[in-house]
């Protein structure tokens, strides 16, 4: 936190890394400009809120006592108007009555709108409210392209894929992409793209893998899952089979490249 008129900063939270937090996020002063709302993860949950993460959720804090409290789990940061609190859960907006004066939640959940848009990757939710007005993006299908650049910069042929591309790799043959994909709920997944035939080929589906990188012999993609803690994997490129534990990794590290011995 820093003054309007500037000056120094200071921290208001801290980040418990031996609950399994990482990240404090999403900041909501109340009326009273003493409470503020604020958004904790996990790194055991990233990109996406585990519904088993007892840590992942919105909390509150008194700015002069420094006491916080855990309010509620959901999937983004939170908001309050009108005598309600709002947040995403599953890409539903919920409305909450919440006495900011006690800082407790009342009676149960409500649902407002299904399919708001929702960025896993950032834990944000499209939404933002005032009084009672609230303002929200629905979640849409999306299609890129991805297009060929001659060295010249001159565009040649595209490739359709659905989902927003958010990391992509070239085989070494050149023939196929490995992209991790955003889906419109916010997770990701990664698929493979033939640049040939058409087509692609989904390698996971369990909305929380990322950084996709080819081996060296092109039969394998490794790429960061976070399904589980942090872990390199690796996959038959084709999409059959089961995956193998290549590392178990912390901090989110991700993956590059192979060497070329394949080591």
């Amino acid at each position: 936190m820093v003054p309007a008129e500037g000056g120094t900063v200071s921290s208001v939270t801290h980040i418990d890394t031996a609950h399994g937090e990482d990240s404090h996020r999403w900041p909501f002063f109340l009326p009273d400009g003493r409470h503020v709302l604020y958004f904790t993860t996990t790194g055991r949950s990233a990109f996406g809120a585990n519904t088993e993460d007892n840590v992942v959720g919105v909390y509150v804090l008194d700015v002069r006592t420094g006491k916080q409290s855990y309010l509620v789990h959901a999937d983004s940061g939170a908001q309050f108007a009108n005598g309600y609190l709002l947040y995403l859960q599953q890409q539903n907006l919920i409305a909450r009555r919440f006495d900011p004066s006690s800082a407790k939640l009342i009676g149960n959940p409500q649902p407002l709108v299904k399919g708001v848009a929702y960025n896993g990757n950032f834990w944000f939710g499209a939404f933002s409210s005032a009084d009672s007005l609230i303002a929200y993006q629905t979640s849409n299908p999306i299609v890129s392209r991805l297009t060929w650049f001659d060295l010249t910069g001159k565009a040649g042929d595209c490739v359709p894929m659905n989902g927003s591309p958010y990391v992509m790799s070239l085989s070494p043959d050149g023939s196929k992409v490995a992209a991790a994909v955003g889906e419109p709920n916010g997770r990701f997944d990664i698929r493979v793209y033939d640049l040939t035939r058409g087509g692609e080929t989904r390698i996971t589906a369990d909305g929380a893998s990322y950084n996709p990188i080819w081996t060296p012999d092109g039969k394998m993609i490794t790429y960061l899952s976070g399904t589980v803690g942090d872990q390199l994997v690796n996959k038959p490129s084709n999409g059959l089979g089961e995956h193998a534990v290549v590392a178990s990794i912390s901090d989110r590290m991700a993956p590059t490249s192979w060497s070329p011995d394949d080591r």
